[in-house]
């Protein structure tokens, strides 16, 4: 009897969630002069609704790294090298450099 009762559950579970399909967004990263983005590196990429991603940029030589630009709404730390942003939506997000000399 227990047997027939936890089939009857997992049939309803998968039953509900027969309609449901993952939702994908697309991460567009860039850098500006005097750096890059190390992680996960620069073009598009392909997240699922919800992930949270960690961004990564790495200035060069004579440059400092100042700010994300672009989508930046769901971004932790504008101001960080170092950051996440939850795919929400399509983002589309710059990795801002500035000589030490500006």
């Amino acid at each position: 009897m227990r047997r027939i009762g936890v089939l009857i559950i997992v049939i309803a579970l998968l039953g509900s969630m027969a309609g449901c399909r993952p939702v994908w967004y697309e991460l567009t990263i860039t850098s500006t002069e005097g750096g890059f983005v190390a992680s996960p590196g620069e073009g598009t990429f392909t997240y699922r609704q919800g992930r949270v991603v960690r961004v990564r940029a790495r200035n060069c030589l004579g440059y400092w790294f100042s700010e994300w630009t672009g989508d930046v709404d769901t971004i932790a730390n504008l101001k960080s090298f170092v950051t996440t942003i939850t795919m929400d939506g399509d983002h589309t997000i710059e990795a801002t450099f500035r000589r030490y000399c500006e």
